[in-house]
């Protein structure tokens, strides 16, 4: 059989059941392979829409997202979402064609050295060679994409490999022990135990891929047994996320900061004692980088880093005993967690919050609603009015534009689910050609576009160090209609302008389960802050 059907059938073997992709010239022998076989390719309109699928179908499956591009211009093409994905820590493995093995260096149609471009981006990039280790490439990519701290990983498929003949004697499953976790010594456990009895505010803050949007079973067992408290940090704002109310109070009283799978990083004030004011810390994490960056950090403020897999301590904290009973300091978080800041009073339009406040109310009468939020003032009011529960955002790396594909990765991980989608109108113009994708599929997707003809955070940043008379070249165009897009792609589309509107179509398109783009004139307000 050929290579390219051999990488298929590995595929199927590890569970894969979708790749999100663009076609190209040096991937068509694995878009012959997939024929007949019980996989399928979504093929959408721009690279990077296909590796945004793939993350938004990891961050909500559990499972590890596939996306397949063509190589050079197609693989450049996908390099933009990766940045965030990494620091999303969402597992997806990229699968990239690549010019021939035998004309490297000969100037190539489509050579490119793809790993010194992607290498930065990416847990790991490697480029296929060995027609006997394309198995073992696989698989191990796969787990290294899903393990520790998740995150993308690479496979270049050089053009002659994927049309080589191979025979099954010419393969090979390595024998070799598979990588396993650090185990968790007992004597390790004691000391965490140790040092949360000598705690009477102790707090539990993990990054993104430790979310409970993420994590659903995981926090089944958290949200039973734990008797610690946890907060999830997966935005660029920080202890200004008003998603999580009044963190800034809440670092200045805990006396103890137990970190997992999250940086100290600028969301943290680096640690500052101006934004946490604890002299105590516990560090876990996966990788030996993030570990090392934490010592150089806190310095003696560090009393213990722990190598582990995050989401099996986690479950070890829940399985704890301790001395304290954190019951009023829970309590204590979540009223300061549910903070929020004064309503918006509306002038001449809708504002954020009511038109976010409006789609959740609705979509809360369903009983399987996934909430995707993305963009810049627009996504953090949103974000605020989202159950934290069932929210995936575009996380700590600032970059926003993934939400229209995401949403497509979502649907397809939960067919039964009514993806909730919230962008801006900057945002919506990213990847818009994938609302045709999503109708094509039948996707029930309903994008919320917060339309107040501007880059709302430039502008605000333009307000605020410039003076508003400088507030200039980051507005859009008031002409733009994304209901008329949508319609020309085939979607459902409204044009809004009024809250008794907007109320009467999200009713009816929450019942139609249709792909629904609903363009609302808001005003223009900076994100909610206490």
């Amino acid at each position: 059989m050929k290579t390219s059907h051999l990488i298929v059938n590995t595929l199927l073997k590890a569970g894969i059941d979708k790749i999100f992709s663009l076609s190209g010239n040096q991937i068509m022998p694995v878009y012959d392979a997939v024929i007949d076989k019980k996989i399928d390719i979504i093929h959408c309109r721009h690279e990077a829409a296909a590796v945004f699928m793939a993350d938004g179908y990891a961050q909500t499956s559990g499972k590890i997202g596939i996306s397949l591009v063509t190589a050079a211009p197609g693989f450049t093409n996908a390099l933009g979402p990766l940045y965030a994905i990494k620091a999303n820590q969402s597992p997806i493995l990229l699968l990239s064609g690549d010019s021939p093995l035998s004309q490297d260096g000969l100037m190539a149609f489509q050579e490119l050295n793809q790993y010194e471009i992607i290498r930065e981006l990416v847990k790991k990039s490697k480029k296929i060679n060995q027609l006997n280790e394309i198995e073992n490439n696989i698989y191990e990519a796969i787990d290294l994409a899903r393990s520790g701290r998740p995150g993308p990983v690479h496979l270049s498929l050089p053009f002659d490999i994927l049309n080589e003949t191979i025979s099954k004697n010419n393969t090979s499953i390595s024998t070799k022990d598979k990588k396993t976790d650090p185990q968790l010594a007992s004597s390790t456990l004691k000391k965490i135990n140790d040092i949360i009895n000598a705690s009477e505010t102790p707090l539990v803050i993990t990054g993104p891929s430790l979310s409970e949007a993420r994590n659903k079973i995981l926090y089944q067992k958290l949200n039973k047994f734990i008797k610690l408290p946890i907060i999830n940090m997966s935005s660029p704002r920080g202890s200004n996320d008003p998603s999580l109310g009044n963190l800034k109070t809440i670092l200045t009283e805990a006396d103890l900061i137990i970190t997992i799978n999250k940086d100290i990083d600028f969301t943290l004030g680096y640690g500052s004692k101006e934004r946490i004011s604890s002299d105590k810390f516990i560090f876990v994490d996966y990788e030996n980088g993030p570990i090392n960056h934490a010592k150089k950090i806190l310095k003696e403020r560090l009393l213990l880093e722990v190598k582990a897999n995050p989401s099996q301590l986690l479950s070890k904290l829940a399985e704890m005993n301790f001395l304290n009973d954190y019951t009023t300091w829970i309590n204590r978080i979540k009223f300061l967690s549910t903070q929020r800041p004064e309503k918006p009073k509306s002038i001449n339009k809708i504002t954020p919050y009511e038109l976010c406040n409006s789609v959740v109310s609705e979509a809360e009468n369903f009983s399987n609603v996934i909430y995707i939020s993305d963009g810049g003032e627009f996504g953090q009011w949103a974000q605020s009015i989202i159950p934290k529960s069932k929210a995936i955002t575009n996380g700590p790396s600032g970059a926003i534009g993934g939400s229209i594909p995401q949403a497509i990765g979502a649907s397809f991980a939960n067919p039964d689910a009514i993806v909730v989608c919230f962008l801006g109108d900057g945002t919506a113009g990213f990847q818009i050609a994938d609302w045709e994708t999503a109708r094509k599929y039948k996707l029930p997707i309903i994008y919320i576009i917060g339309n107040d003809q501007r880059w709302g955070a430039e502008v605000e940043i333009q307000i605020k160090d410039y003076g508003a008379e400088r507030a200039k070249y980051c507005m859009l165009d008031e002409e733009t209609n994304y209901a008329n897009v949508a319609s020309g792609l085939g979607c459902k589309g409204f044009k809004v302008s009024s809250i008794k509107e907007l109320k009467k179509i999200i009713k009816a398109v929450f019942s139609s389960k249709e792909t629904t783009i609903i363009d609302v004139n808001i005003e223009g307000l900076p994100g909610p802050t206490l």
